[in-house]
């Protein structure tokens, strides 16, 4: 058995490469996962398809995803298709749930992990900052939610997963400016997972 390990941030990741750790078995499950070009995305993306499912990866630089993916394939796992989706430009999340869904009829869980990251107190960033943020989490998950709800809606089991980090738990220090952006998908989230 293999290990990886890899920071960002200062806060260790380690990613089992093969083959996985006891746990649930994901044999038959189609899963999306946005920005799963590197960091927690791409441990997702292993995680899953190491587990026997068939995962949809995306990244807003396509190379990334593609890098995801073969690094899957090297692993001997197969199933996997890389995409690229830029979260902030709603054209971008329509063509990705458009070419997931020419492979698919339905897809089981939307892993919805994609945001950029805010540094800093709210008064030094700028107003732009605060909104391409937003767009590309808040908004991009929503609208990935909305244009891949009629296939995860072709599921039996269907489940959406909309990844927070710990800047969104309140009295997070590190980023006073990213939290508050973060509080507002929390309650994003929250609305759009009981209406699935």
């Amino acid at each position: 058995m293999g290990r990886g390990a890899w920071s960002y941030s200062g806060i260790r990741h380690d990613v089992l490469m093969t083959p996985p750790l006891p746990g649930p078995d994901f044999s038959g499950y189609r899963i999306v996962i946005t920005a799963a070009g590197r960091d927690f995305g791409r441990t997702l993306a292993i995680e899953f398809a190491c587990r026997g499912a068939t995962v949809f990866i995306s990244a807003r630089n396509i190379q990334h995803a593609e890098r995801t993916r073969d690094e899957i394939r090297d692993l001997g796992f197969d199933h996997v298709y890389a995409f690229g989706c830029d979260l902030t430009d709603p054209a971008s999340i329509r063509a990705f749930a458009d070419d997931v869904s020419a492979l698919t009829d339905r897809i089981d869980v939307l892993l919805n992990n994609g945001a950029s990251y805010l540094d800093g107190d709210l008064l030094s960033v700028s107003d732009d900052d605060i909104v391409a943020t937003i767009a590309s989490a808040a908004t991009g998950s929503i609208l990935t939610t909305k244009h891949f709800l009629p296939l995860l809606l072709n599921s039996d089991k269907p489940d959406l997963v909309t990844m927070i980090s710990a800047c969104g738990v309140p009295g997070h220090e590190r980023s006073q400016a990213h939290e508050a952006f973060y509080a507002g998908e929390i309650g994003a989230g929250r609305f759009h997972r009981h209406r699935v």
